[in-house]
């Protein structure tokens, strides 16, 4: 996972990731909440 999280920062280097670890079987559309959630730097921004 770690590879793969490395991957993607060098990918996406002006985003910030997260990563969520659920069974692969989960069907995201039933959860309560979605995981996959975009955030954006200027959330963070003062």
């Amino acid at each position: 996972m770690q590879v793969k999280y490395n991957e993607l920062v060098a990918q996406y280097s002006e985003n910030y990731l997260a990563i969520y670890i659920l069974p692969l079987n989960t069907d995201l559309n039933k959860l309560g909440h979605y995981p996959s959630v975009w955030i954006g730097k200027e959330e963070f921004e003062e």
